[in-house]
């Protein structure tokens, strides 16, 4: 038997074996009948048109891989529909008619400045070590790992420490758009 009658014959024993244990796991990991059952053909195609040997299993496939397979198959289906959703979001045409706000602008500026004081009045406080994390991650563009990294602490330190921060400024400075949302 060639390569590709052996690939051809342990995929019609996948389907005969375990076609029905394939449409749970793909079930269980899409919560909808429909998608599961497009991503087990998803499988099944690649596992045609890609024929490793790596991945025989007794008279079949192994069933770890097409199970993997089908979870970070939906998983990069799912992020990809979540990012067509936000761009259709932003692309909304129905609030250009709407006229600009120059008064939320300065609002946001008073806003901005508020907080900036704020946070420089922590120089004299207990949150002293926190507040200078916080302007390297709010003022610098950092990443929480960023921070973490530049001053030698844990990325869950940096967290509690900018959290902290962010509570203290919740508490002391009045949202001026809590009415908008």
């Amino acid at each position: 038997m060639s390569f590709e009658e052996e690939c051809d014959w342990r995929l019609e024993n996948l389907y005969k074996e375990s076609h029905i244990w394939l449409i749970q796991v793909a079930t269980n990991t899409t919560r909808n009948a429909e998608n599961a059952e497009d991503m087990v053909s998803d499988l099944y195609l690649y596992l045609h048109n890609h024929r490793k040997k790596e991945i025989f299993w007794g008279k079949s496939y192994n069933l770890i891989y097409c199970m993997r397979y089908i979870q970070c198959r939906w998983i990069s289906k799912r992020e990809k529909l979540n990012r067509y959703k936000l761009y259709d979001n932003i692309m909304d045409m129905d609030t250009i008619d709407e006229p600009y706000d120059i008064d939320k602008d300065i609002q946001v500026m008073m806003t901005y400045d508020l907080v900036k004081e704020e946070v420089d009045a922590l120089k004299n406080t207990k949150l002293f070590a926190q507040s200078a994390l916080f302007k390297m991650y709010c003022y610098d563009d950092n990443t929480l790992s960023d921070v973490a990294n530049k001053i030698g602490i844990s990325k869950s330190t940096a967290f509690n420490s900018i959290k902290k921060v962010k509570d203290h400024l919740r508490k002391n400075i009045e949202n001026p758009f809590k009415n908008e949302e």
